[in-house]
């Protein structure tokens, strides 16, 4: 029961993608996602600046518990790159 509790309120995440200095690329893209049990926050500063520093950042944040590594990959992170690669 408590491994239940901790997965479904401490590690379980919201699909998420969030952009940085999305408007004004002056550099390449840049695309950060969290590991395991990471959230978006934790990247945030990183990521702040990577665009002040001329960089299009594009942040993911996935479900980390739902489905394995290469579902992950394939539903959340590659669909996001794909869209970047097109602009």
């Amino acid at each position: 029961m408590l491994l239940w509790l901790v997965k479904i309120f401490l590690l379980t995440h919201k699909y998420q993608v969030k952009y940085y200095n999305e408007n004004k690329i002056e550099k390449d893209i840049v695309i950060t996602f969290n590991g395991i049990y990471g959230y978006e926050k934790q990247l945030r500063f990183i990521d702040e600046k990577l665009a002040e520093d001329g960089y299009s950042v594009v942040n993911i944040q996935y479900p980390t518990v739902d489905d394995k590594i290469a579902e992950m990959t394939n539903k959340y992170i590659v669909p996001t790159i794909d869209e970047q690669v097109k602009n």
